[in-house]
This record gives C-alpha cells, structure tokens and sequence, in this order.
C-alpha cells in the first residue's frame, strides 16, 4: 500500500530517471500544509525554485526570534497527463498566509497565488525528446541535495544552507553552484561582483537524444536568452554499466562567466559513492572563480537508508577563505505504513581578510509520515536551526510543518 502510494504521488530519489520533471506517473496529487514557529518569511532560501517553502527561515530577512507564529496554510496541487508521445506535468501553489501587526499579534490571513510551473515533454522518437517548460529538472548527474521538492516533507538546506557571494554580501556565504540540471542557469559572477541576489534560471527549452542506457546527450536554452547574445547549456551522461554513471555539463555557452559541472556515481542498491566538482566564472573577471567540490556515501539495508555528505568551496580570490559543510540524511521505514526521516547540517562561511567572520548555521529537521492508505498521506516535520552571521550575531529558530497528502 506504501509503495504504491509512494509511486504515484513522490517525486521519488532515483537521481537518473529518463523523464522526471515534477511528477514520474500520470496522476494528480495534492499537498495542504500548515506550520507555525518563533519566525518565518514566505520567500524561499537560498534561491531555491519555489518560493513557498514556508516551513523554514529566510535568512536574508533575520528579524526577532522569540515570537511565536502561526504561519497559515498552503496547497499544492500536482498533475502529470499523457497522450500518446506527449505529457504535461504541472504544479499550481495557493495560500492564506498569516500577517503580523508591529505588537506580533496575527493581524489577518491573505489569500494569494504563490507560484506555479508547467512542463511539455514530447517523445519525438523511442530516443529524442524535446521540451519546454519552467521546471524541467533534467537531471544528469550527482551534486548537493536537498531531499524533495520544497512543498515536501523530505526538503531540507541545501549546502548547508549557506548563500552564494562573498563573506561580504551574504550572512553566511559560501555555497558554489553545481550546474548538473540542464535546463537550469545561473549568472553566479553578480553574487561576486556587485553583491546582487541571484536564483537559477529554470525556464528553458530543452532537447536529449539517448543511446538506450548507455549515453544521454542533452542541450538546453535557458529563459532570457537572445539572438544577439545567445546563450546555452550542454551536458553528456554516460552509463555504461549499472554499478558505474559519469556526467558532464557546461553551463553559459558563449558568456562569460559560464560555469562547469562534472558528476560521478560508482556503487549498487545497497551502497554506492557520488562524487562532484563545480568551476564557476569561468573566463570572466580575474580572480573571480570559484570552485566546489564534494560527495556522498549511501548506504540501504533493512528499511534504513543513511547518506552522508560533505562539501568544500574554495575562491580564486585570497581574501577569502574555504566554505564548507557537512550533512547526513537518514531514512528508516519504521513499519509498512510509517516512515521517519531526518537531516542534519553544520556549515561554516567563508570568512573575508580583515573583514566579514565566516559565520555558521547547524539545522536539525525530524520528520515522520504515516500512510492512512493508498492515495492519503500525513506528515510532520520539525526544524531547529542556529546561525552566527558574518558579524557575529546569533539567531535561534524553530519551525514546525503538518502536511496531508491526497492522490486522486
């Protein structure tokens, strides 16, 4: 019953599914979430997609940390329809998100659209697809995860939870961008150089050509590009056996600043190793590149999946010292019908050369899901989360999140 729920409702794990965008099986889904905590912001961390993960602080709006706050309800409504050689996958978000007067008592509830992604996939051939959409998520290989779609009960920080830029223009920096989803792009050289906040750039048109298991080819033009300053991303997946996966990907084809991404997975079912590299600012301002590097080790046995993961960051720039974190995720199923889950983290920023300190965030978030049945879910999920900014203030924050899914 568990499984077959899990399979028409999760965005599942498995990191190389051919045709993975929101949803893997035709069906419709919905999530209702509600949550309250000692602080929260309806924006989204540390760039991701959504811009609803409202079970978790934004850092970029640090505020006071001892009110209690009852943040309101969300609903995320899923759905994937094929016909023939053609499938939409789309996702709608809507939420009464609760307003505080200046006393910090609730003021009101606002009603309002959150965000939304659609996606066209066609299978011109058993081997060639082409796409559009906002949220492709073509995967091609291995790089810092955050668990689930941010909706979900299994997100968590990614990287630690630290922010792209230099010491200087993020409380805690220290996060390299690893370009292994094709359909996404990133400018990472405005975070370096003018302290802007950036986001990956997920809208794009796409296309891959497959050689069976083996080989995947797949290119990419991200929103925003133009004639006179065209703009491309390119990656290659190569699989040739099941125990072994390499990955290659150039992300920004004809700017400056483009950003290189390499992904290896060595292993089986029940262990395996993924490792990745990332050069970002390729061949733009000197003394701006930035490279990451880091891995994982998975281990499953029993209902028990644990994956540790660490990563490091280091800047062409002197000024600035090595980023790093360390994660681990586990995963138990407690029963048939109930499973527990839970992250961990400890990042440390990079601190700047008679400048901004380094910083550092540790997050902790439990989670438990219980399967009433086969198309109904409820969840739970608990975050605590302790930050140093660069300069030396300290934050404590707790969040709480309830969610009830129904597949339909």
């Amino acid at each position: 019953m568990k499984k077959i729920f899990l399979t028409i409702t999760m965005v599942l794990a498995a990191a190389f599914y051919a045709s993975a965008q929101l949803m893997q099986l035709d069906g419709y889904n919905n999530t209702l979430w509600t949550g309250f905590g000692n602080a929260w912001n309806s924006a989204d961390t540390n760039g991701e997609k959504s811009k609803a993960r409202l079970d978790s602080k934004n850092w970029g709006a640090l505020g006071e940390d001892d009110d209690l706050r009852w943040n309101g309800v969300l609903d995320t409504f899923q759905a994937r329809l094929t016909s023939k050689t053609l499938f939409v996958d789309l996702m709608l978000q809507w939420g009464g998100l609760s307003t505080y007067d200046a006393s910090g008592d609730l003021d009101y509830l606002k009603f309002q659209y959150i965000d939304s992604d659609v996606n066209f996939v066609a299978n011109i051939t058993n081997n060639f697809d082409v796409a559009m959409g906002t949220y492709l998520n073509w995967k091609m290989g291995p790089a810092p995860a955050h668990g689930a779609n941010s909706w979900e009960t299994g997100y968590h920080l990614l990287q630690g939870g630290m922010g792209y830029g230099t010491p200087s223009q993020n409380l805690v920096a220290g996060a390299a961008y690893y370009a292994n989803y094709i359909n996404e792009s990133l400018e990472l050289a405005k975070a370096t150089t003018a302290g802007e906040e950036v986001k990956p750039v997920t809208e794009a048109l796409a296309a891959r050509f497959r050689v069976e298991d083996v080989l995947e080819i797949a290119a990419a033009v991200p929103s925003g590009t133009t004639s006179d300053d065209f703009l491309a991303n390119v990656g290659v997946r190569f699989t040739p056996a099941d125990q072994f996966l390499f990955a290659f990907a150039y992300n920004g084809i004809f700017r400056k600043d483009s950003n290189l991404y390499a992904g290896l997975t060595i292993g089986t079912d029940t262990a395996s190793i993924d490792g990745w590299l990332a050069i970002d600012n390729i061949g733009g301002k000197k003394d701006n590149r930035i490279t990451g590097v880091g891995g994982a080790v998975t281990f499953s046995t029993n209902g028990i999946t644990l994956r540790p993961e660490v990563g490091f960051t280091f800047y062409e720039n002197s000024n600035y010292s090595t980023a790093c974190y360390g994660g681990v995720d586990l995963k138990f199923a407690l029963s048939k019908n109930l499973d527990l889950g839970a992250w961990g983290s400890l990042a440390f920023g990079s601190k700047e050369s008679g400048g901004a300190t380094g910083g550092k965030i540790f997050d902790v978030r439990p989670n438990i899901t219980y399967y009433i049945s086969s198309s109904d879910a409820l969840s739970a999920s608990y975050e605590y989360q302790f930050i140093t900014t660069n300069q030396d203030n300290d934050y404590n924050f707790w969040q709480a999140g309830f969610f009830w899914s129904h597949a339909f």
